[in-house]
């Protein structure tokens, strides 16, 4: 007969530890990586909106800077067309009038309307047509429109640049005389070949205009040389297209206002840029003159460029007081831009950090709302993502 002890059943083996725990309990490093990726939504959550609380905050100080130069008051538009036509910039008067126009509900009737319609028949009076633009036509001088026109005229039919060479010839030859200038001399070899191309025809005109009257740095005039004589035919063509490109836009006359900020053909890329967006950026180049066009061209590439036309644009329309804050310590942030717009701005277009710097302005009207809703998401999902951490510490396996 079996024993009563018999009848207990045999001991059960010690249960193994899983994923790396103990017996009693203990989590080890093994169990915590799971339970983590459990909660990598959250993490990712938590990410984004601490990612959207920084870009936020660090807008503050652009949109501080930003609100200083709208603060100040905008010009009487029309009295700027009065000015650009008294003193014979007429092309650039009914740049500046068409630009503003755009932004106006109402335009027929009002005063801009009015200096508008003042500067075309100014344009078209042909007794002061055929006054500037002959005598500019026979000498190359002169400062309206229409004798730049003239001046154009006559270099197109190269007959200009046969004179120009002429005069620098003599230059050089007469004892005493002043030294020929070697711009004018290679601008008028250049017209003389671009004679049988008629899309880039007046650039060489245009560009020995603004040599005439100072527009023209010796830096770019350089490199025009070197272009030239080294025959460097596709970077010759790229600078005259662009130079052509803001005399379409901004009239021959403002293409030789806006050349005055460029030392190079990188920057006058720049500007072309600019003023091929649209007739905006054309005006606010004509109105900030230099100081416009060196706010581009300083910058350190171009998409950090193309951002600061928006600055400008707003610059143009506070006249001189806008001017004035271009080249004050208060413009920095905004010249400086967003840390996205500055990444974006090492894509190879311009585009990323326009529409980067075009996106983050819009954030700035109500910023500081945006901020709190941020930092409550932030607060809020850090708050959830430890609650849930705690009770993965603490569930059973």
């Amino acid at each position: 007969m079996v024993g009563q002890g018999s009848l207990n059943p045999p001991p059960l083996p010690a249960r193994e530890p899983k994923n790396g725990s103990s017996v009693s309990g203990a989590t080890t490093p093994t169990r915590t990586i799971p339970r983590f990726l459990r909660l990598w939504f959250g993490v990712a959550r938590l990410g984004i909106a601490v990612f959207l609380l920084w870009a936020l905050v660090v807008n503050v100080p652009l949109r501080d800077a930003r609100s200083r130069l709208l603060a100040l008051p905008e010009v009487d538009h029309a009295a700027e067309v009065k000015t650009l036509r008294e003193e014979g910039r007429l092309g650039e008067a009914l740049v500046v009038a068409d630009s503003i126009s755009l932004t106006m509900g109402t335009f027929h009737g009002t005063a801009l309307d009015r200096e508008r319609r003042l500067t075309l028949e100014a344009r078209e009076s042909w007794l002061r047509k055929v006054k500037d633009a002959g005598w500019a036509a026979v000498t190359g001088n002169g400062t309206s429109g229409s004798a730049l026109a003239g001046s154009t005229a006559s270099d197109m039919l190269a007959v200009g640049d046969v004179r120009d060479l002429i005069v620098e010839g003599v230059k050089h030859a007469w004892p005493g005389g002043d030294d020929a200038d070697p711009v004018m001399v290679e601008l008028s070899t250049l017209g003389l070949a671009t004679t049988v191309a008629p899309p880039v025809d007046a650039v060489p005109s245009i560009l020995k205009w603004a040599r005439r009257n100072g527009a023209l740095s010796d830096e770019l005039g350089a490199e025009v040389v070197a272009m030239v004589r080294d025959k460097r035919i596709f970077a010759a063509g790229g600078l005259m297209w662009d130079v052509s490109t803001i005399a379409r836009g901004a009239s021959p006359g403002g293409a030789v206002t806006i050349l005055r900020g460029a030392k190079s053909s990188e920057d006058v890329a720049r500007l072309a840029a600019c003023v091929k967006r649209g007739p905006h950026g054309a005006a606010a180049l004509v109105l900030t003159e230099e100081v416009g066009a060196k706010t581009l061209t300083s910058a350190p590439s171009r998409g950090i460029a193309a951002a600061r036309e928006g600055v400008v644009v707003d610059a143009s329309r506070r006249g001189s007081a806008g001017r004035v804050f271009l080249q004050s310590a208060a413009v920095k942030p905004l010249l400086r831009g967003h840390p996205l717009v500055r990444a974006a701005a090492l894509l190879p277009t311009e585009a990323p950090a326009l529409l980067a710097s075009r996106g983050i302005q819009k954030t700035e009207r109500g910023l500081w709302v945006w901020v709190s809703l941020a930092g409550v998401w932030a607060t809020g999902e850090l708050a959830w993502l430890g609650a849930r951490w705690r009770r993965s510490l603490s569930a059973p396996e």
